[in-house]
């Protein structure tokens, strides 16, 4: 039984801080193509009400806890550009083994993985839609056949590095909607509804589907969802909205949902509440400690969040510092001006208005 989700446990972590084809390569591969290793007969019992019958099915392994080597695995996305390749070691029981993850040959992470006894199926998605790759593992565990979702995050401040942790607290909702005889494709459908990230028609599509991902990770909060424009263009943000913990907002472009406000916490203590200049990319949050407050002046680029100015001042003193973390060389009173301008725009809260039924509404 996979454990349930500890949304408490979240909110605090928070607070502090689509299916793909693949193509496999292995060592010792025989004339067909499978590890030669790793090809094991497993045997199915289907039983009925009253009697059970016997059936012997061959399946290929990808990887084995029998196999003689290491499994090499390639993998393709939408979402890179480049051959994705994980390589699975051959199994020795310590716990510390890893599986790493490569794009073109060059080594991005690796990951703790829940060695299982065998793995038939490996797929790349992205179930989550926030523009990065997951991926989805399918094989048999103390002789039944089980599934491994693995969620990629990127780290904060470093745009080229990322990790993977497993994702069991969404395992346990898609395995009540699976059948018996699923396979990875089923698996990213029933969180996807067959929208693969890259290849999207609509915004209005992507967002349906986003919302009812959060329905599904979070069933146990009331959400509330905001359209808002943020960007220059004219296709908005979905704002998602934990009231009081933490805001996301979402992205569409060239088929292609991201994700680059991602559980931005606020509410007691520290950041007040977000804000934004509606079409011009200026974004903001008023926030303190407990020796100074001021505003962080921000923007969005590359998908991410990237901060720009920031003012602060110490509690009883009328001197404003500034910061400047752009490339652009200001003087002391040029950065001052900036800034200044920059807070005299007319900026308006980022929170969520509506509940699920009424921004599918919105989004038909």
């Amino acid at each position: 039984m996979k454990r349930s989700f500890n949304i408490i446990t979240k909110r605090v972590v928070l607070a502090a801080s689509l299916a793909c084809g693949i193509s496999i390569t292995a060592c010792s591969q025989d004339s067909t193509g499978a590890d030669a290793d790793t090809k094991d007969i497993l045997t199915k019992f289907e039983q009925g009400e009253e009697e059970s019958s016997e059936e012997t099915k061959e399946i290929e392994s990808l990887w084995s806890k029998e196999s003689a080597s290491e499994s090499r695995v390639k993998l393709e996305s939408k979402l890179v550009d480049g051959e994705i390749e994980l390589i699975i070691p051959q199994y020795n029981g310590s716990s510390d083994q890893r599986v790493e993850y490569l794009i073109d040959g060059e080594k991005k992470c690796d990951f703790n993985f829940i060695f299982p006894e065998q793995i038939t199926e490996i797929e790349t998605c992205d179930y989550n839609f926030d523009g990065n790759v997951d991926i989805v593992f399918v094989g048999y565990n103390h002789g039944k056949k089980d599934f491994w979702l693995y969620r990629s995050c990127v780290r904060e401040y470093e745009e080229d590095t990322c990790y993977f942790v497993n994702d069991d607290d969404i395992e346990s909702y898609v395995e009540k909607e699976l059948s018996d005889d699923y396979s990875a494709e089923d698996i990213i459908n029933a969180l996807t509804n067959g929208l693969v990230n890259g290849e999207i028609s609509s915004y209005s599509d992507a967002y349906k589907a986003i919302v009812a991902f959060n329905q599904i990770e979070y069933e146990s909060l009331d959400l509330k969802y905001s359209l808002v424009y943020i960007d220059e263009d004219d296709i908005p943000e979905l704002l998602v909205d934990d009231t009081g913990y933490w805001i996301s907002v979402y992205s569409f472009s060239n088929s292609t949902v991201t994700e680059p406000m991602e559980f931005c916490g606020y509410g007691v203590g520290g950041c007040v509440n977000y804000e934004y200049v509606p079409y011009k990319n200026s974004l903001r949050y008023f926030g303190h400690d407990t020796e100074t407050y001021g505003y962080t002046l921000m923007k969005i680029e590359n998908n991410k969040l990237v901060t720009t100015y920031l003012e602060d001042c110490y509690y009883e003193e009328e001197t404003v510092n500034y910061n400047n973390y752009t490339d652009e060389q200001l003087s002391p009173e040029e950065l001052k001006n900036r800034v200044e301008e920059y807070n005299s725009c007319a900026f308006e809260e980022l929170y969520g208005e509506y509940t699920e039924e009424e921004i599918i509404e919105q989004l038909q």
